[in-house]
């Protein structure tokens, strides 16, 4: 039975900030989230393939992947902690690969078939950059092959991120919640849902950027901001040129990302040059 997507997200993120470490709750303060966003006549519909994801903190679904919950990017990572902000769009359409951490498919064990294309080049990037010097396939199971060989090539799904989060990388989505893919219908049932959940968070995401960046650090932050509504949000954030280095992107779905520089080559000269260590990507 379909319900109010306004009334739905109200109960699926009662008392959210508590899913927060305590010293993260401490750092943002108190946020409101923007729920004039959710628009009345939005709905939640389980015939439409609606579900709400990421879930909370200390769910027991065997369905979504093992410590997954929206807020899981700032598990184990202190404020002070952060050297950069990896952000996307919104979770995965699969609620089986939804982590609560940006781009991370927690479905996955190993890079194989069923990895995401839209993946694929930042893969690519991430095998380039941590080996300039090899020549990768290029179709994308020889490319999946050639990384599971060899492990310095990125390791699995689960060590590649591991290690972006222990090097102090915040994977985050703009859109931290998701119940509707728009483009799994055609025509797009209206209202489009994703841009709701994009702006309900949007307060979040300002607070979190400009508490960052405000940090008594000399140290300027890092941001990789990948597709269009990831660097919107960075612009209405209005922060400080001094204080942040930013390598920007289109999303990479898009045949643009792959044309681009090496974003993590790139983000690793930005912070040597500011005489900052490189980050292991």
């Amino acid at each position: 039975m379909s319900q109010l997507l306004h009334d739905a997200l109200k109960s699926h993120l009662s008392n959210w900030e508590s899913d927060l470490p305590q010293q993260w709750q401490t750092f943002l303060g108190s946020v409101d989230l923007n729920w004039a966003a959710i628009q009345p006549d939005a709905r939640l519909d389980p015939a439409l393939r609606d579900r709400l994801r990421p879930l909370r903190k200390g769910h027991q679904d065997p369905a979504a992947p093992r410590d997954s919950h929206v807020l899981r990017a700032f598990d184990g990572l202190a404020s002070s902690a952060v050297r950069a902000v990896l952000l996307g769009q919104d979770p995965y359409p699969e609620f089986s690969m939804c982590t609560g951490r940006a781009f991370e498919p927690g479905d996955l064990v190993a890079w194989d078939d069923t990895t995401p294309n839209s993946l694929l080049p930042v893969l690519r990037f991430v095998a380039s950059h941590r080996q300039p010097a090899a020549t990768l396939p290029k179709g994308k199971t020889a490319l999946l092959a050639a990384m599971r060989a060899d492990p310095t090539l990125g390791g699995s799904p689960a060590a590649l991120f591991a290690r972006w989060h222990g090097e102090g990388v915040l994977s985050l989505n703009v859109g931290m919640t998701l119940s509707r893919f728009d483009k799994w219908h055609s025509p797009p049932i209206r209202p489009l849902i994703q841009p709701m959940h994009i702006s309900l968070w949007q307060p979040f995401i300002i607070r979190l950027l400009q508490k960052l960046t405000a940090r008594p650090s000399p140290k300027k932050l890092l941001i990789m901001a990948w597709g269009k509504v990831a660097r919107n949000a960075v612009a209405r954030a209005n922060l400080s040129p001094a204080r942040v280095l930013m390598v920007e992107r289109p999303h990479p779905v898009t045949p643009e990302f792959r044309q681009h520089p090496n974003p993590f080559t790139e983000a690793n000269d930005l912070l040597n040059g500011e005489s900052l260590s490189s980050i292991d990507w």
